[in-house]
C-alpha cells in the first residue's frame, strides 16, 4: 500500500462527517456523491437523456459510494470490471440505472435546471455547511486525489493533488 491508499482507507473508515441530524447527513452524502461523480465520472447524453458512469481503481471506494447511492437514492450502482485501454490498469465501472440518471444528476446539482446540459460549477446548495464542504473535499480526494509523504531519505516535499477536468470547478474547489 502507498500513502494515498492509506489516507483513502482512513477517510472511508471515518465516513463523511459528524452528522447532527438526518437532514445534515443526507446533505453531506449528496455533496460527497456530487464530488465523486465530478472527479471520477463521465457525464454525457445517451439517446437524448443525461447519463453518467464512474470509474475507480479501488474496490473499497466503489463499495463505499455504492452504499451512499443506496442511502440517498434507494438503489445501488452496478459494478463491473473494466480494463483501461490506455494504461492497461484494471478499473471498476459503476453505472446508474438508465431511468434514474436524470433524477440523480439533478439532485446532485450536476444537471442544469432545464436538463439541457451540465453545470460547470459546484452548486452552493450542496456545500452550505462546513460538514457538507468537508464531505465534498473528502469525496473529491477519494475520486481523484493523491498525496505523497516524503520519506526520511527523500528530498521530495509533501504533495497533495486533486484532479478536475474543468479549471472553473478547480478554482471553486480551492475556495472550499
Amino acid at each position: 500500500m502507498n500513502f494515498t491508499s492509506d489516507v483513502k482507507k482512513e477517510l472511508i473508515a471515518r465516513s463523511l462527517a459528524k452528522k447532527r441530524t438526518a437532514e445534515e447527513a443526507v446533505a453531506a452524502k449528496k455533496a460527497a456523491l456530487s464530488a465523486f461523480i465530478r472527479t471520477s465520472g463521465e457525464l454525457g447524453f445517451y439517446e437524448g437523456l443525461p447519463n453518467f458512469f464512474i470509474t475507480t481503481e479501488t474496490e473499497r471506494v466503489a463499495e463505499f459510494f455504492t452504499s451512499l447511492f443506496y442511502d440517498v437514492f434507494g438503489f445501488e450502482l452496478s459494478i463491473s470490471a473494466h480494463k483501461n485501454k490506455l494504461s492497461g490498469r484494471d478499473k471498476l465501472l459503476l453505472t446508474c440505472p438508465a431511468g434514474e440518471c436524470k433524477r440523480v444528476l439533478k439532485e446532485l446539482g450536476l444537471l442544469r435546471d432545464k436538463g439541457d446540459g451540465f453545470r460547470a460549477w459546484i452548486p452552493s446548495s450542496l456545500v452550505r455547511s462546513d460538514e457538507s464542504k468537508a464531505a465534498y473535499i473528502r469525496a473529491a480526494f477519494l475520486g481523484s486525489g493523491s498525496c505523497i509523504l516524503p520519506g526520511e531519505a527523500s528530498a521530495t516535499g509533501y504533495h497533495l493533488e486533486f484532479v478536475f477536468t474543468d479549471d472553473g470547478i478547480a478554482d471553486e474547489f480551492c475556495g472550499l
